[in-house]
């Protein structure tokens, strides 16, 4: 395919002509995904939440629609709106969710587009050997990385997993705030000034993305990753901007400082994540976990590819497992290979930046979850970019001819591969099946498994509703024996007998108390207890007072109890037990 100057307006006409139709291929691969239901956490977010249900004009619908995403340290109130718009005009209907999500990621490929055409341009500019480099290869690349990355099978969840709107919307203003940057710097590098469309790009954009979700605090580190790798925080002259440079301080160096000190405010109280892990634990095993997405990036397999992935094994140690020290030397020596090729290869040195950078929230310090796929919606942008530019901008592969296929065959073999996942992600049967077969070792997993089962079963009859409720039950016998600290299997086991009117045994109680009492109370265990005390509370469960109260009473004896599990033991003590004296204490 021949390409013209982009400076026409026939080669415009054509690169809008070729966009729509990567948006149009993108559209047609995500489609069968669609017909998918909820799943996860979509049900607390979404499904369950009835103040984002809204269906009315009425103000106070709306700003409590805003308000309601019930989590600490976190407000995502944009995230909410955009569910309550989708509510308001669709009703919970997934389809239309997820619809709208498959919009946000095509709006989000344009942007990605405009902002390396804009990228580009910058480096064509301020490199000069970067100038012999044709307007029609920046378009060809810019094209190519887009179809990669629009059609990236790591990136299906942020579309497919309807609560993952806030990744890829955050990234929208992520996305619109590179472009107003790189507008805005290209008139800085020609002496035109550019200071205010800067600071207004990273500043409202990021403040925006942050009601989406937090991870849209990276907006002012991708900037600084582009001054440190093409233009060094000069100018044309070749002299460093000192502008720039106390901008980088004020919107960057402080905010960080400003976190930081927040972050210590409530990481290791009372008030953070209960985790089966240690900070340094974190750290190590999240060295794996980077290498693991470099993998699921550049040759992401569909059996690798799963909403699940809490089979991970913890890094004890530096060699436990030993894979954990050769990971941190992976990790170490990518980066100092981005830092050395800054010179000669500045894109692929950006890519390189922009990967970590993109993970500097989600695999540092704060205790987040070990690993999920849609964390890598920006940072896979990084890593396609380090690949795309030695394929066909910077000094790589010689053979013209050969660089074309090469991006063909990938752009292919992706859209293939996600083809396939949005086909398991069309029916629940089908995904959990899929789960399972992937990450048999996963909890979660076989959860998901049991649930779909379950749902099959209700729509079922007679024996066949009966050996799929045997099935149910040797699935949680399975899956209670995967991990010491989860107990979670037990209580849905509990529950199913409450359900078919099944005795309940006494070694699933015993299991939970030899649980709990091997760990500090975990976010599972506590809506477990949660979801038990309910039951009981309902009728929906045989009332098994003394078990459950022991039970919380294990719980509430480990050490930094955190206050969500009072709440909760509170709320039993009123309502199951009618003890308000102990209510009162344990809310106190």
């Amino acid at each position: 395919m021949i390409l013209r100057n982009p400076s026409t307006g026939s080669a415009r006409h054509q690169n809008l002509l070729l966009m729509l139709v990567v948006l149009g291929m993108t559209s047609v691969v995500y489609f069968p995904g669609l017909s998918g239901q909820y799943i996860f956490d979509d049900f607390w977010i979404l499904v369950e939440n009835p103040r984002v249900h809204v269906d009315s004009l009425d103000p106070e619908q709306w700003i409590s629609a805003v308000q309601s995403y019930g989590t600490d340290h976190q407000s995502r109130a944009l995230t909410m709106l955009s569910f309550a718009l989708n509510h308001y005009f669709t009703g919970l209907d997934p389809y239309w969710m997820k619809f709208t999500n498959l919009l946000i990621h095509l709006l989000n490929g344009v942007l990605l587009f405009l902002v390396l055409q804009a990228l580009f341009g910058l480096w064509r500019t301020s490199i000069p050997s970067a100038s012999r480099v044709s307007p029609a290869s920046i378009t060809w690349a810019s094209l190519t990385l887009c179809s990669a990355w629009l059609l990236l099978p790591v990136n299906l969840t942020a579309v497919l997993y309807v609560a993952q709107r806030m990744e890829s919307l955050s990234n929208t203003f992520v996305l619109l705030g590179l472009c107003i940057y790189l507008a805005s710097r290209t008139r800085h590098w020609q002496g035109e000034g550019g200071y205010l469309g800067m600071i207004c790009g990273l500043v409202l954009c990021t403040v925006a993305g942050m009601l989406v979700k937090e991870s849209a605090v990276l907006l002012p580190l991708y900037a600084a990753c582009i001054e440190g790798s093409i233009t060094r925080f000069c100018t044309a002259g070749g002299e460093r901007s000192r502008g720039l440079v106390w901008l980088y301080i004020i919107l960057l160096a402080v905010p960080a400082i400003i976190g930081m000190v927040w972050f210590l405010t409530w990481v290791g109280g009372p008030t953070t994540y209960p985790r089966p892990f240690t900070l340094v634990e974190r750290l190590m095993t999240e060295a794996r976990v980077l290498v693991i997405y470099v993998m699921w990036v550049l040759v992401p397999l569909l059996d690798n590819l799963s909403l699940y992935h809490d089979d991970i094994v913890i890094s004890r140690g530096l060699f436990d497992p030993p894979t954990t020290a050769g990971a941190i030397v992976c990790l170490v020596g990518l980066l100092l290979l981005g830092l050395k090729q800054i010179r000669l290869r500045p894109l692929f040195a950006l890519g390189v930046f922009w990967f970590f950078a993109g993970h500097a929230v989600t695999a540092t310090v704060i205790p987040l979850e070990l690993v999920f796929e849609h964390r890598n919606y920006f940072p896979s942008i990084g890593l396609l970019l380090a690949f795309v530019s030695i394929l066909l901008l910077e000094p790589g592969i010689k053979f013209f001819f050969m660089r074309r296929v090469v991006a063909l065959l990938v752009v292919v073999f992706f859209a293939t591969q996600t083809t396939l996942a949005a086909r398991e992600w069309s029916d629940p049967q089908r995904l959990s099946v899929a789960f399972v077969k992937k990450n048999p070792d996963s909890l979660l997993s076989q959860h998901e498994f049991a649930r779909a089962l379950f749902r099959k079963a209700e729509d079922s009859s007679g024996d066949v509703k009966n050996q799929l409720y045997k099935t149910i039950e040797r699935t949680l016998e399975t899956a209670s024996g995967l991990n010491p600290h989860i107990i979670t299997s037990e209580a849905m086991l509990i529950i199913l007998a409450g359900h078919i009117d099944r005795s309940v045994e006494e070694r699933w109680w015993y299991s939970i108390k030899k649980k709990l009492a091997g760990t500090k109370a975990l976010y599972p265990n506590i809506q477990s207890l949660g979801k038990l005390a309910r039951c009981q509370l309902t009728g929906a469960c045989s009332e098994q007072l003394e078990h459950l109260a022991d039970a919380f009473m294990v719980a509430s004896n480990q050490p930094d109890s955190p206050p969500a599990l009072w709440v909760v033991y509170a709320r039993f003590a009123a309502h199951n037990l009618n003890d308000p004296q102990l209510a009162e204490r344990s809310y106190r």
